[in-house]
């Protein structure tokens, strides 16, 4: 699955170097924060231009309290992906969102604070999950098995 979506600001600022756009790095990379203004809804995300084409690179969603952030490693990506095309497209972004772009250090933080609310999210999901898990182990029709 690809996690990247098409730019939603699509602001293209100059490349930093003539290595940046000769070797289909980063040519440049702009931090963005959103918010719906009728939903419960708040969106980070960093575009990017890569071979000339600018890409949207979904980083945290929050929706009703509930939160996806991306990680390298994190096995639930496809979820963010996923929710992040039911709320947001280019075409909404400047209807339904007010905007505001980021330095990459103020993106960094409010970021780190994304991922420590999900981290805490996943693990109450595991220990409810675990509790579950231990009352039907528990319950008297289990034991009848």
């Amino acid at each position: 699955m690809k996690f990247y979506t098409p730019a939603l600001v699509n602001n293209r600022k100059k490349a930093k170097g003539f290595k940046y756009v000769v070797m289909g790095q980063r040519a440049s990379e702009s931090y963005y924060r959103g918010f719906h203004k009728n939903e419960e809804i708040a969106i980070m995300w960093i575009e990017a231009s890569k071979f000339g084409t600018l890409y949207c690179y979904p980083c945290a969603l929050e929706r009703d309290g509930y939160v996806w952030v991306y990680g390298k490693t994190n096995p639930y990506n496809d979820q963010l992906i996923e929710e992040w095309g039911k709320v947001v497209t280019p075409d909404n972004i400047g209807i339904e969102y007010t905007v505001e772009e980021l330095s990459k250090g103020t993106f960094s933080q409010i970021f780190g604070d994304y991922q420590r609310r999900y981290v805490r999210i996943r693990e109450a999901e595991a220990e409810e999950a675990e509790q579950k898990k231990q009352l039907e182990e528990n319950s008297p029709d289990a034991s009848e098995k």
